[in-house]
């Protein structure tokens, strides 16, 4: 990669059938070291993807480890005797987005000190890191709060398969994890059948503010997880913000009357993944300045923040600059119905933020019809260095907008980069 940097995802293009069944992906740090940080396990698809035969695209998730080559290494190969001459393994591209860590002042919203991390990923297909810095299991043996069956609250933290229940409709469990942390990722493990459909997780800030950051909808299941009937576990990715406790709201439970004696909630674990950030010199990979997230995430399926700080709408209102029809332009950041349209064959639109950010989100609405089935984003930093960001294989849709035809929403998944302007590019 020709400089160190923190890999936020990779895309792969498979070349016709010869695909890789099984593959690692090593990081190879400035000092020569090589870590594990992903295999085939770790894979997931854009729509369509999955099941497709020829030519497919595959997405991996990125890590927060200092990285100055990639080694992707292939086993298990699809052999193609059609037309690919016995080949077992071809691609056509590999896509790698990253953020630089050599211009760390300007581009980054990586603390740079923070990024030394050694030795830093586990070979196992459950990473648990445990070195004195970084990415590790912060909640075990931590203390535990719960609405009910008080004495069985501390096996959530104890990384056992012991368990906590509850018969009650409705429940709750609050784990302190003692410091200001940044949350990576929370790992539940559900008790027998007693699973909650419905949860809601908070975190709660160091001056006592509860702030809803995940649902049940921001939920994913490793590999023969998601049809699994009992001990199910489930995925959910973190959040940026300072975080002293979690709260885990409980309902609509499953109730297990083979032998769970009518429990509707039980947990054998939760593991919270998390790097602390109050010796924030040692152990935080964030930047503490971007972190002072006032009010961020409103209780609504369409989420705008409009405080002064933290993750909100920063868009609204901000100058627009349009590659025709310019008079409607501002339309487009006016939070109203009105709209901004062109005959063009392709087009542009650039939002000027008016300062430097760390988009968390996107969501655009089409007008009517009229939606580009191709599309680019671009984020452009201070210095005016323009990088492609996400694409239209990125969009996901919310349920009911799914089989939306006019006026569609669609979401766009942040990045990490310091971004001043967002240029949308459309096509088709």
């Amino acid at each position: 990669l020709k400089t160190a940097c923190i890999v936020d995802h990779v895309k792969i293009h498979w070349w016709g059938h010869t695909k890789a069944n099984h593959f690692k992906i090593f990081a190879i740090m400035e000092n020569g070291e090589k870590i594990l940080v992903k295999t085939e396990i770790d894979q997931t698809f854009d729509e369509g993807e999955e099941n497709k035969k020829r030519n497919q695209w595959i997405n991996i998730s990125g890590w927060l480890v200092e990285t100055c080559q990639i080694r992707l290494e292939l086993s298990d190969g699809n052999k193609d005797p059609s037309k690919n001459k016995g080949m077992s393994f071809g691609l056509r591209q590999m896509q790698v987005f990253a953020i630089k860590t050599s211009d760390k002042e300007k581009a980054s919203p990586i603390s740079p000190s923070l990024l030394n991390v050694d030795k830093a990923l586990e070979e196992e297909v459950e990473i648990q890191v445990k070195e004195s810095t970084g990415v590790r299991v912060i909640s075990e043996g931590k203390l535990v709060r719960v609405s009910s069956t008080q004495d069985r609250g501390k096996n959530i933290t104890e990384l056992s398969e012991s368990q906590w229940w509850t018969g009650d409709e409705t429940a709750w469990i609050e784990i302190d994890l003692k410091t200001a942390c940044i949350v990576d990722h929370v790992k539940i493990h559900w008790w027998g059948h007693t699973k909650a459909n419905h949860f809601k997780i908070f975190a709660i800030m160091e001056n006592g503010e509860k702030i809803l950051v995940k649902t049940e909808i921001d939920q994913t299941f490793d590999e023969g997880e998601e049809n699994k009937k009992r001990n199910q576990w489930v995925n959910i990715s973190g959040w940026l913000l300072e975080t002293c406790q979690i709260r885990l709201e409980l309902s609509d439970g499953n109730k297990d009357p083979s032998k769970n004696k009518g429990m509707s909630f039980g947990l054998r674990q939760m593991q919270v993944f998390a790097i602390k950030t109050s010796d924030k010199e040692k152990a935080s990979p964030i930047s503490p300045s971007l972190l002072n997230v006032d009010k961020a995430l409103e209780e609504e399926v369409e989420i705008q923040v409009k405080e002064s700080t933290g993750v909100r709408v920063i868009s609204e209102g901000k100058l627009v600059r349009v590659s025709s029809t310019q008079d409607r332009g501002k339309n487009i950041t006016e939070l109203s119905e009105s709209q901004w349209w062109t005959g063009d064959e392709t087009a542009w639109i650039e939002i000027d933020l008016k300062t430097a950010c760390i988009v968390n989100h996107v969501k655009i609405q089409w007008w009517g019809y009229s939606k580009a089935n191709h599309f680019k984003i671009f984020a452009i930093m201070e210095n005016g260095e323009k990088v492609l960001v996400k694409t239209e294989e990125d969009q996901t849709l919310d349920d009911d907008e799914k089989n939306n035809s006019c006026n569609q929403w669609i979401n766009i998944s942040g990045w990490l980069l310091e971004t001043r302007k967002i240029r949308l590019e459309l096509s088709d």
